[in-house]
């Protein structure tokens, strides 16, 4: 019976017509508003270090075989979890640290909340707060499996309303979507 209601529950959070998106997250001391898929690209690769105002960018990943770390991998850096593995031991052998890696979008959470600088993404879910240190500064729409990311890039970051600028708890709501 406990089995049967589980699968009811998962059911209903993967209703068909609910689109799968990716919140990017910042901590609130970044002088950002928004941030689009080459800048963001260029943080995860260590190509950018520095915020506009010359703070430390402190970008933090979640683990390799995470549903949000492979299609932020495929989707916003054009590549494969494999493939970035092996870029970041090019990278080490230079000097560079990989982003920090974190176990659960709760963690990323946290760790962005507590570290100014911080930039990361979290799968968006119905309920989920945020912490007041946290914002939103971009929102990744997960193409269908028969979209390629490269033709999904024209609409790669869903508006915000003018002057939106998520602060305190924040409840992303169905009809945001």
């Amino acid at each position: 019976m406990a089995a049967v209601l589980l699968l009811l529950f998962l059911g209903a959070l993967s209703r068909p017509g609910r689109a799968e998106e990716l919140w990017i997250i910042a901590h609130r001391s970044v002088p950002v508003d928004r941030i689009d898929r080459e800048e963001l690209a260029r943080i995860f690769l260590l190509k950018k270090m520095r915020w506009p105002d010359g703070r430390p960018i402190v970008p933090v990943n979640r683990e390799a075989e995470s549903r949000a770390r492979q299609l932020f991998t495929r989707i916003v850096l054009g590549r494969s979890v494999r493939a970035l593995i092996s870029y970041w031991n090019q990278m080490q052998f230079r000097g560079h640290m990989p982003p920090v890696v974190q176990e659960s979008d709760a963690a990323v959470l946290g760790f962005v909340a507590h570290v100014p600088g911080a930039i990361g993404y979290v799968r968006a879910r119905e309920g989920t707060r945020l912490p007041p240190e946290v914002r939103v500064v971009g929102r990744i729409p997960v193409p269908d499996q028969d979209t390629s990311p490269r033709e999904s890039q024209s609409s790669f970051f869903l508006p915000e309303q003018e002057g939106e600028r998520p602060s305190g708890p924040a409840r992303l709501k169905a009809e945001e979507r």
